[in-house]
């Protein structure tokens, strides 16, 4: 079953523990209040006081099955409500077809996660088939079994997408892993394997996507980077640093070409974001977790689920004038001197 966006809006409770304005829960076909019921004027409803009140279970509903303002259909009168309508409709991602490369584990599947609950349909892409199908069955999305760093691997994937779905809106380029080496030791062989995951696949996945969005007059690509895409990291991430760099590149150079014909490109650059590989380095090695988290001045590592509301909002038309954009999802590590002192928390 497809998931909702999910609504809320506060209720303010004065000091006579009244409440000056409620939206209850809501379904198409609920009245405003189901306890007291009939018809009420807009931003003047006057309720018993709050500890009388029976506990309510909320049905929330798709922006796109609410009925729209103006209609003289509305049952929902309430001010605040019809100010948030508009602004929530704008994340809404129903009708939309999205694919997601990476989505067996961490940001790819919280980034897929976020985009089914926004109303998108999915088509999901991973080489490790068990977590994959995993997610996609969680989701009640399609998953696909492919190595994004073998272009062929990829035009079957978009062949598949156009016999599924005959279209794509958005594109979250996520899959890609590294080989860690001393820039005097790594084999030019890894050094290659490090650009087909992370350049040529995904530039690949672009571009195929890049030419049913032309034909359909639009869409969203957003690929990860990495704070190493703008800054040097050592500790034998050559190969990574130099292809993460060329991500970011590649994004800019793709905006500037596809931005006139409503093609949206935009990269999201994470820093430490917890992961089994990143948990089994600082297992190895203890003294690794305090030399990242000095850089980071919100003072915790990232969590995969720190992608979600950046993807609904670039795939969403709640970005439709964002593109070319670099977004550090960093905790602030990007924007802290190497010198500085973050403060410590009170």
């Amino acid at each position: 079953m497809k998931r909702p966006i999910l609504f809320h809006v506060a209720t303010r409770i004065g000091k006579d523990n009244r409440a000056s304005s409620l939206i209850t829960a809501y379904t198409p076909t609920l009245e405003v209040c189901p306890r007291t019921g009939g018809n009420r004027t807009p931003g003047h409803t006057r309720m018993k006081p709050r500890k009388n009140y029976p506990e309510i279970k909320p049905t929330f509903v798709t922006a796109k099955e609410l009925t729209p303002i103006g209609s003289g259909k509305r049952t929902i009168a309430n001010p605040i409500e019809d100010r948030m309508y508009p602004l929530m409709s704008l994340f809404d991602l129903t009708g939309k077809v999205a694919i997601v490369t990476g989505a067996a584990q961490g940001m790819g599947r919280a980034m897929a996660t976020a985009l089914s609950e926004a109303g998108a349909q999915l088509l999901l892409v991973d080489r490790n088939a068990e977590g994959v199908h995993n997610t996609a069955d969680k989701l009640n999305a399609k998953a696909a079994v492919h190595d994004i760093s073998d272009p062929a691997q990829v035009r079957e994937l978009f062949a598949t997408l156009d016999r599924e779905y005959g279209q794509i809106d958005f594109l979250g380029n996520v899959a890609g892993e590294s080989i860690m080496g001393a820039p005097e030791d790594i084999s030019l062989d890894d050094v290659e394997q490090v650009w087909r995951n992370l350049v040529l696949g995904r530039f690949c996945a672009c571009q195929e996507a890049g030419r049913r969005m032309l034909k359909s007059g639009g869409g969203s690509i957003v690929n990860i980077g990495s704070v190493a895409s703008v800054t040097a990291l050592g500790r034998g991430h050559i190969a990574y640093s130099m292809a993460m760099g060329a991500v970011v590149q590649m994004t800019r150079e793709l905006s500037t070409e596809w931005s006139s014909s409503g093609i949206r490109v935009n990269a999201i650059l994470p820093a430490q974001v917890l992961n089994p590989g990143l948990d089994a380095r600082i297992a190895a090695d203890p003294l690794l977790k305090d030399k990242f988290l000095s850089g980071i001045p919100a003072g915790r590592f990232g969590h995969p689920d720190d992608i979600r509301g950046l993807s609904v909002l670039l795939a969403s038309d709640a970005s439709k004038w964002i593109t070319g954009a670099i977004i550090p999802m960093d905790g602030g590590n990007l924007a802290c001197n190497a010198g500085g002192s973050p403060r410590k928390p009170k």
